[in-house]
C-alpha cells in the first residue's frame, strides 16, 4: 500500500510540471482513457488505482500478466497527459 501511495503522490504532485511531453495516441486507441473525454489525465489515473493490485481481466493490465501493478503503472504515466485526437 505505501507504493500505491506514493506513486498517487507523485502523480497528482507533480501534475503536468516537469513531466516529459507525453506521447501521442492514435485516435482509434486510446485504452489509457478510461472515463472516455479525450485526455489522458488524473481523473483516468483515479480510475486506474482502483484496481491497482488486483488480479483478474482488467482494462488497467496493460502488460496482460493478470495482475495490475507496477508495470502497468508505468505505462499509464507514459501516456498521463495525451490527448486522443
Amino acid at each position: 500500500m505505501t507504493n500505491l501511495c506514493m506513486a498517487l503522490f507523485m502523480a497528482l504532485a507533480l501534475g503536468s510540471q516537469g513531466e516529459p511531453e507525453a506521447p501521442s495516441l492514435d485516435a482509434m486507441i486510446c485504452p489509457y482513457d478510461f472515463n472516455d473525454d479525450g485526455i489522458v489525465n488524473n481523473q483516468d489515473l483515479l480510475i486506474f488505482l482502483t484496481k491497482y493490485g488486483l488480479v483478474g481481466d482488467f482494462d488497467q493490465d496493460f502488460d496482460g500478466n493478470g495482475s495490475v501493478g507496477i508495470t502497468d503503472y508505468i505505462e499509464f504515466m507514459r501516456y498521463k497527459g495525451s490527448a486522443c485526437q
